[in-house]
């Protein structure tokens, strides 16, 4: 699915739509397990603006220097299996996490949204590596409210 972006973009935006594929793939593996192919109609329906609007991160803008390479990671291929698009959300996560020193709040909520994608999967017993990992890293941003806090302890609050 294309996604066109202005010159700068809010942060919530692009965090709610990133949220928002993390729990559809959640679901559906749940549901239906990690080889079935992705429903593009599906993908395009589910939203995490709820999450986002809670985030604290009003008036943050990332600029297009950086949406250049994002938006790349951002492409869904349709008819990949969920295995496949959760492994690009995760890749999407850990880009944004290097841009730190752009926005560090952003980059916060970024990985978190990974957290919550994990969550349930790490509790069923699937990809328990990568969900464990990021569960018990602690937050490294000196401008993060959520300081000391564990990515766990931040899926568990939402």
């Amino acid at each position: 699915m294309d996604v066109n972006f202005p010159d700068s973009v809010h942060v919530d935006s692009v965090v709610a739509s990133l949220v928002g594929r993390s729990f559809m793939v959640e679901e559906n593996i749940l549901k239906d397990g990690p080889d079935k192919k992705v429903d593009s109609s599906q993908e395009k329906a589910y939203a995490g603006v709820q999450l986002a609007s809670r985030s604290g991160l009003h008036g943050t803008y990332v600029s297009q220097s950086l949406l250049s390479d994002f938006k790349t990671l951002f492409s869904m291929q349709e008819g990949g299996s969920y295995t496949e698009l959760l492994e690009s959300i995760e890749q999407q996560a850990e880009f944004l996490s290097d841009i730190a020193f752009n926005s560090m709040r952003a980059s916060t909520l970024f990985c978190g949204a990974l957290v919550v994608a994990n969550r349930s999967l790490y509790l069923k017993g699937w990809n328990t590596d990568t969900a464990q990992y990021y569960k018990d890293l602690r937050l490294p941003f000196t401008e993060s409210p959520l300081l000391g806090t564990s990515w766990g302890e931040v899926a568990s609050s939402v």
